[in-house]
């Protein structure tokens, strides 16, 4: 494994104005560091640890800084801080309204096709609030999870200290098994987004740029990499539900969540914590903190809880347009200055895992920072090398007692390799479906005359990468789809080392 690196700058000073000049100074030492005589960026080097002064911070409550590791200070997506950050003012303001027309542009690359998410986002609550009953998921006694998982309980040293408030004397991991990088929210949620539609998107998104999918109740969103690298987090609201859209880059894994506990509505932030190089989230109702990659509860309050997941795939932004020439797209209109087209994590797709982020060995049966279709249905896992998918481009197999069917299509590209996405290496996408429809088992093949499409050999009607029959005696069906994710292999292996992988024989 080797130390992670970037070939670009962004610093993020968002302290109080009288650290404004330490600011200045320290992004020219990191520039002049960076960079050579020419301005060209120097050779990868492994990350140093951030001067807290000037790292990226929207809790301005003075308070102790939580400990940090001697290894690499994060960046704006939790990359190491010779990476590019985000410059970033305060945060916008959340609408009152419902979805609607933006009555003005932001900016001269973007019209007035512009839409505000609903207000769904309580107030947080005070510290008194966060012991009351109803907050509690499982008794004080409780020795298990539902799932089994035992819980430890008891006084521990935590890696983080003030303003937290989570409780760390009931958990699922040991704290040492978190990694403290940056301060909490460091790396900003966006909690009020703003939508575009097909052709203002279409400005600045290029055919291959990957984007995340959800379709809720008819309601199909789009979100593309290139901002979910740099904020992590999406609060929003699809299709008349509350909804966490996330994105680890260190691991990525694109994972979306209904964001409701016990039947309340809350807002997922960035912890600045990791745990086996992926995204520790937490709520600012309970200050619970999660894993990203598994929606399970890892210490405090909701242990025991695991967030109910929706599908998520990540398609080209191609794809999209054309399945949904209605959809709405998340708009780079943020209220933050960045290059939503530019890839912060240069060189990552091959450089594995950054060391500092993940010390235990890697599963060794695939290449650490291998792309596969992983599934987990009735507790069986299943992952799917990418490069066997992309030389079937159609699997049938039974997961969890379930018929289903993998499918892959080519085009979308990477939103970790090369500086620019568009640039970047074409790794495909999946789509994972029950293969029952209406009592009938179908049966799937590559369509030989469109890459883009498969046939079912019953009825030859004609289907895309979201299951959707778009010609033939079935047009207008759509398949169930199934949750999965297109993760790095060595993290979906942390998490779950019994998965059986299927992959192309060597």
């Amino acid at each position: 494994m080797r130390e992670g690196s970037c070939a670009e700058i962004e610093v993020v000073v968002m302290r109080r104005r009288s650290t404004w000049l330490v600011a200045i100074v320290a992004v020219a030492g990191l520039l002049a560091a960076a960079c050579g005589a020419d301005g060209a960026p120097a050779a990868p080097q492994a990350p140093e640890q951030a001067d807290p002064d000037t790292t990226a911070v929207a809790d301005t409550t003075p308070a102790d800084p939580p400990d940090q590791t001697d290894q690499a200070a994060q960046s704006q997506a939790s990359s190491p801080p010779d990476e590019q950050q985000v410059d970033q003012p305060p945060p916008p303001q959340q609408s009152d309204e419902q979805t609607k027309p933006d009555p003005a542009p932001a900016d001269d690359a973007e019209t007035s096709d512009s839409f505000d998410s609903p207000a769904l986002t309580p107030p947080p609550l005070g510290e008194s609030d966060l012991l009351r009953p109803q907050f509690l998921f499982l008794p004080p006694d409780a020795t298990l999870t539902p799932s089994g998982a035992p819980i430890l309980r008891g006084p521990t040293d935590a890696p983080v200290g003030r303003p937290w408030q989570t409780n760390w004397d009931v958990r699922l991991a040991p704290p040492e098994e978190f990694i403290a990088v940056l301060p909490r929210d460091a790396i900003l949620s966006l909690d009020a987004p703003r939508y575009d539609d097909i052709a203002t998107a279409g400005i600045w998104l290029t055919a291959g740029h990957p984007v995340i999918q959800i379709e809720i109740n008819g309601d199909a969103r789009a979100f593309p990499l290139g901002i979910m690298s740099k904020h992590e987090i999406v609060n929003t609201e699809i299709g008349g539900l509350a909804v966490a859209v996330t994105f680890c880059p260190l691991c990525n894994s694109a994972i979306a969540f209904q964001r409701i506990l016990e039947g309340e509505i809350v807002t997922f932030g960035v912890s600045g914590m990791l745990r086996n190089s992926d995204l520790v989230m937490w709520d600012r109702t309970t200050q619970t903190l999660w894993q990203q990659l598994t929606g399970e509860a890892l210490v405090g309050a909701m242990v025991g809880m695991k967030l109910d997941l929706l599908s998520a795939p990540i398609v080209s932004w191609a794809q999209f347009r054309t399945a949904f020439p209605n959809g709405l797209v998340l708009s780079q209109n943020t209220g933050f200055l960045a290059r939503y087209d530019l890839n912060s994590y240069v060189g990552y797709d091959s450089a594995g895992p950054y060391a500092q982020f993940f010390s235990d060995e890697t599963d060794p049966r695939l290449l650490a920072n291998a792309r596969v279709a992983a599934v987990d249905l009735n507790d069986q896992r299943v992952a799917y090398a990418f490069d066997l998918l992309a030389h079937e481009r159609v699997l049938h197999d039974t997961v969890g007692g379930q018929e289903i069917v993998i499918v892959w299509t080519p085009g979308a590209v990477s939103a970790l390799d090369r500086n620019s996405i568009a640039d970047s290496a074409n790794v495909g996408a999946s789509g994972v479906f029950l293969r029952s429809l209406d009592d009938r088992l179908l049966t799937f093949a590559p369509n030989p005359d469109d890459p883009a499409t498969f046939l079912d050999t019953e009825t030859n009607s004609v289907w895309d990468i979201f299951g959707r029959a778009v010609a033939g005696e079935l047009q207008g069906s759509q398949l169930q789809a199934v949750v999965h994710g297109n993760h790095f292999w060595f993290a979906w292996a942390a998490f779950f080392p019994d998965t059986e992988l299927v992959r192309l024989d060597a």
